[in-house]
């Protein structure tokens, strides 16, 4: 469809053609897409950048599980400017009313590599609360090395349907599977370790 036709959050084409490509590309079916840097990271954040969706990169093979990216709709969702949230462990996102049952699930899922979709209690930069309707895709390369986790959040209190439509779309769409020569590790290492 039209960009726009569905409301603000409609998933732009090209961002679905960028998701595509690299889901394509991560099961041997295509080549990567030649948006951003040329690298896979470049062009998932070429597909996400432009969305009102809160998307948060974190790179699996860096001690501290800490995010490596976010996207405009990240901040948008929890007020927190890139700046301040790249380079930290998301659970600058956590307050008094989160849940610590489903932060211990958040934190098996990541470790266990396991997609995960859940609504978590969390604050945003001016202190005011909202469910966090989220979800992790992990990633991995074709070497079987654990790369990436995508964290897609979304304020549940405020979902319209053409933003549910939207991340439904979005979550479906996200690669799974990279080649491993289209992003050279940050660490050759693969350990990881997630702290409760």
């Amino acid at each position: 469809g039209m960009a726009g036709a569905g409301g603000a959050f409609s998933l732009p084409q090209p961002t679905m053609d960028i998701l595509q490509a690299l889901r394509a590309a991560g099961e041997g079916r295509g080549s990567m897409p030649s948006v951003g840097d040329g690298t896979w990271l470049g062009a998932l954040k070429a597909a996400v950048e432009p969305l009102q969706i809160a998307v948060a990169i974190t790179d699996m093979t860096v001690p501290g599980v800490t995010v490596h990216y976010c996207n405009g709709g990240f901040t948008r969702v929890t007020g927190y400017p890139k700046y301040e949230v790249e380079g930290r462990n998301c659970r600058f996102l956590q307050g008094d009313r989160t849940e610590p049952n489903i932060v211990s699930k958040m934190v098996r899922a990541l470790r266990k590599k396991k997609e995960l979709l859940v609504k978590v209690t969390n604050y945003r930069k001016n202190g005011s609360r909202f469910t966090n309707d989220l979800s992790l895709t992990p990633v991995m390369d074709t070497n079987g090395e654990y790369r990436y986790s995508l964290g897609v959040l979304s304020c549940a209190e405020e979902q319209t349907p053409d933003e549910q439509q939207a991340l439904a779309t979005l979550r479906g769409l996200l690669p799974r599977r990279m080649p491993a020569a289209a992003q050279p590790s940050t660490f050759e290492t693969n350990v990881v370790h997630v702290d409760e």
